[in-house]
């Protein structure tokens, strides 16, 4: 089977650097996971693809959370994701919630070409930190 490239990008999920570090494959697949669960919906480039892209999920934490608005987010997490042409499924599941703190940790199983992927992020009404890839 010929290797299926998931992508190579400047690391940006900290902060940029001056050295410019390049994330590959499942790690840059993984930081566009959450830069686009990260940002309001829609991007201004004029397409129904543009329109749909990002989830702004730190904004449901701050809405408080059902436990039946907690599944819908899932759902939306896991459409969210497959709308990246990398990504043949994503099952979205959550391991840890905390309603008073209003913290999330997501477990996310994503299937690509190269195979499964277990990532983990945890969410808070302030930040999205990718923990596991």
């Amino acid at each position: 089977m010929a290797d299926y490239d998931l992508g190579t990008d400047i690391s940006v999920l900290d902060d940029l650097d001056d050295d410019e570090t390049l994330v590959e494959d499942i790690d840059c697949l993984a930081q566009d996971i959450v830069l686009r669960l990260d940002q309001p919906k829609g991007l201004a480039d004029g397409t129904d693809e543009g329109a749909e892209w990002g989830l702004d999920l730190k904004s449901y934490l701050n809405r408080g959370m059902t436990p039946r608005n907690l599944l819908e987010l899932l759902v939306l997490v896991e459409l969210q994701i497959e709308q990246d042409d990398r990504v043949d499924r994503c099952r979205a599941d959550r391991s840890y919630f905390d309603p008073a703190a209003r913290e999330l940790l997501l477990l996310l199983d994503v299937e690509t070409r190269q195979g499964p992927h277990a990532l983990s992020i945890r969410c808070t009404p302030e930040t999205l930190q990718l923990l596991q890839v």
